[in-house]
């Protein structure tokens, strides 16, 4: 069975698409799950550089069923750490974020720095936090600015648990989907994004991230005096000729991001 499990898990990987149930292949304990872990990890040739730990507040561990804390393997491939990953370029590419299952505490972090928000009927949110004794850093800054203030601030002082629909009937999220048609709904989003004049895409986020905290004119002023580095890249670039140009021609343009 151990075996069972970590090929379904290795083959969902390998043609990225969602783990499907596991029925019959579901661990009996948690001895036999950090089993199956070894074998999926063992499969990634990945390099270790740390541990992170999951269900660390008593009522995580009641809404999923275990008992104590658990811990999963960090890879330097997937954090910002890698040496070959680009962070300035990697935040001004449009990101969609696909919830199928508990987003909580750094998770829902995570998710609510993305642009658009994806999830399926089954998933639910809350900031657990409150409940260990500490902050949850991140979210006490984004969460208020994301939805209305009173309900950010019960999350964070009760740590209640939201489903997907109170939390799209806030604009939490954009969609609420059939877990079988999420990933899929997300790709078909990302592939018209891919469409997109990339230049564009990176002139917005900057423009939004950086004039968030900023008063409206002063961001306006420099926008137009292209003070942004990706609104000065997007005037100067071969796509905004494109633009104009295709406009003008009565055609779909052709981007280059350059």
């Amino acid at each position: 069975m151990l075996d069972a499990t970590a090929k379904i898990i290795i083959n969902s990987r390998d043609d990225n698409t969602l783990i499907p149930d596991l029925d019959n292949n579901i661990p009996k304990d948690v001895e036999e799950a950090y089993l199956i872990q070894d074998q999926v990890v063992k499969s990634f040739n990945y390099n270790q550089i740390g541990w992170k730990v999951g269900c660390t507040t008593e009522m995580a561990q009641k809404f999923s069923g275990m008992t104590e804390p658990f811990s999963g393997i960090m890879f330097q491939e997937t954090t910002f750490l890698s040496p070959n990953l680009d962070i300035k370029s990697y935040m001004n590419k449009p990101i969609i974020a696909a919830v199928n299952g508990i987003c909580c505490g750094g998770g829902l972090e995570l998710a609510l720095s993305a642009d658009i928000i994806f999830a399926a009927e089954h998933a639910s949110f809350a900031l657990p936090e409150i409940r260990s004794g500490t902050v949850a850093d991140a979210a006490s800054l984004k969460l208020p600015k994301r939805i209305p203030y009173h309900i950010a601030m019960e999350m964070l002082f009760t740590g209640r648990w939201l489903d997907s629909e109170e939390a799209a009937r806030w604009g939490m999220i954009n969609r609420v989907l059939k877990s079988k048609d999420l990933l899929a709904s997300a790709r078909e989003l990302a592939e018209l994004l891919a469409s997109g004049p990339p230049l564009v895409y990176a002139a917005i986020k900057e423009v939004v991230r950086e004039a968030e905290d900023m008063k409206f004119n002063d961001a306006l002023n420099m926008i137009t005096k292209s003070q942004f580095r990706t609104v000065e890249t997007l005037y100067r670039s071969e796509d905004q000729l494109e633009g104009a140009r295709a406009f003008s021609e009565k055609r779909d343009p052709v981007w280059k991001g350059k």
